[in-house]
């Protein structure tokens, strides 16, 4: 098709855009991560999580043994119900009949296409933006790809394989997200919001303590229109995309900066923006087992240190369950094994996953070693024993280092422009004084992905808890 409209004398060569709509729009960007004489795109799906359907669609039972991680169990019963079907039926449900090898727990079938679109050319670079978050109507799920030949505005593309597998997400404390977004097609520049003050272009990194955090500031400053915030526009983006973002102008705000990993990018952008005040600190990252596991007589008794799993290691079918194998973490974790010299297999696939297999063991009250982190609802719902590390964390242990340390303490900072420092002078000294207990922090995310509370009405219920924490912020 390219080669026919090159052909033709009244077709600009440098212009040509191609445009797709249903499934269309997403073979569009995977065709863009081989052909690259098109200068621009828009993919149309009409679907942007196909997953949804089927998942509302599942007995509330078959569901669980999902949830649960019981892929056996759940086949087993799938197989029944396909063998009792009519064949109209068995043709409607073969392809959803294993949820659990697609991506991740959501087929989010469009992000596979368009991934291959950002990372897979090599001689056009592409930069890749969502024109919304998360689930979006028919006719506006757009995605734009938009290619400017201007130098540096560019993430290059990373040769993969296949061009039909994801880029890995990495996250703020576990890094950058592999998939470039372009934060201007989805915020505006600062403008007169909704309560006569401006409109404050916040990036939202892509885990619930960041989607927590901004929802409580969006609440006070609706409540405290002194603070001459009208609105909090936030965009979930992953880190290395939100700094991008932040080095270019397009962001005001940062919320659950996680230091120290976000460090090089925040240096990176330290002409533009500032690190303001931490959130909340000294939240401990690490090596847990179950504390049940842990008493006499269990099979986890005397373990008290990460050099004693070699010792433990039958008991825990000699594996470390990871978290997302994209996460700057888990790179750290495979170092960590390798400098104690552990005969353990890490076990890395996704967080849900991981989740998945914490929770069977804990209902099965077996043994198990995990990856995790505070904040975490997890904290809420099991009780687990960190391990102790015979060596503090060093700055070098996981790159000049040979790894055997312990992990960094996560801190969470909020972050600013420099222009909404002078242009919303209040609330920029109420973020010098926003704090949150870690406490409430791991509840409240207890209540957000464990009981499915709506993270808003979570944070709007806090708000009106805690007069005397706000009025502390908010000040005189």
């Amino acid at each position: 098709m390219v080669d026919f409209l090159l052909a033709r004398p009244d077709v600009d060569p440098a212009r040509i855009v191609l445009y797709g709509i249903s499934q269309g729009g997403c073979w569009v960007p995977r065709a863009l991560a081989f052909e690259h004489r098109v200068a621009a795109a828009v993919a149309g799906p009409g679907v942007h999580d196909a997953f949804e359907p089927w998942w509302t669609a599942l007995p509330p039972e078959l569901r669980r043994l999902l949830d649960r991680g019981e892929k056996d169990e759940f086949d087993r019963l799938m197989d029944e119900g396909m063998a009792a079907a009519t064949p109209a039926q068995r043709q409607n449900w073969s392809g959803g009949r294993r949820p659990h090898v697609w991506t991740g727990t959501a087929n989010r079938w469009l992000d596979r296409c368009w991934s291959s679109a950002c990372s897979t050319g090599s001689t056009r670079r592409w930069t890749c933006g969502d024109a919304g978050v998360g689930p979006v109507p028919r006719r506006s799920a757009l995605l734009r790809l938009a290619v400017s030949a201007r130098a540096g505005k560019h993430r290059t593309g990373r040769r993969r394989e296949d061009p039909f597998v994801p880029v890995p997400a990495r996250r703020g404390r576990g890094g950058p997200l592999l998939l470039a977004l372009v934060l201007a097609a989805a915020l505006a520049g600062c403008a007169d919001g909704s309560g006569g003050g401006i409109t404050v272009r916040a990036a939202q990194f892509p885990w619930s303590a960041a989607k927590l955090t901004n929802a409580i500031l969006a609440e006070v400053t609706a409540g405290h229109p002194e603070l001459g915030v009208g609105r909090i526009k936030s965009v979930q983006v992953g880190p290395a995309t939100a700094w991008a973002g932040a080095r270019r102008g397009d962001v005001d705000l940062l919320s659950e900066v996680a230091m120290p990993n976000q460090e090089e990018l925040a240096a990176k952008a330290a002409d533009r923006i500032e690190l303001v005040h931490e959130t909340y600190g000294d939240a401990r990252q690490g090596w847990f087992v179950p504390t049940y596991a842990t008493g006499p007589g269990r099979p986890l008794a005397g373990l008290r240190s990460v050099t004693q799993l070699n010792d433990y290691a039958a008991a825990l079918d000699g594996k470390l369950i990871d978290a997302d194998p994209s996460f700057i973490t888990t790179e750290q974790n495979a170092k960590r094994l390798a400098g104690y010299g552990l005969n353990l297999e890490q076990v890395a696939s996704s967080e849900a996953a991981q989740l998945a297999e914490l929770r069977r063991a804990y209902e099965r009250r077996q043994p198990i070693l995990v990856y995790l982190y505070h904040p975490h609802w997890a904290f809420e719902e099991f009780e687990l024993t960190q391990l102790e590390e015979p060596t503090d964390f060093q700055p070098d242990c996981f790159t000049t280092g040979n790894g055997a340390c312990a992990m960094p303490d996560y801190a969470a900072w909020t972050a600013t422009s420099k222009e909404l420092a002078q242009e919303a002078p209040r609330f920029h000294a109420m973020l010098q004084r926003f704090e949150l207990p870690l406490t409430d922090v791991e509840a409240m995310l207890k209540s957000v992905d464990v009981d499915n509370a709506d993270v808003e009405e979570v944070a709007r219920q806090w708000v009106a808890e805690h007069p005397d924490l706000v009025g502390e912020w908010v000040g005189p």
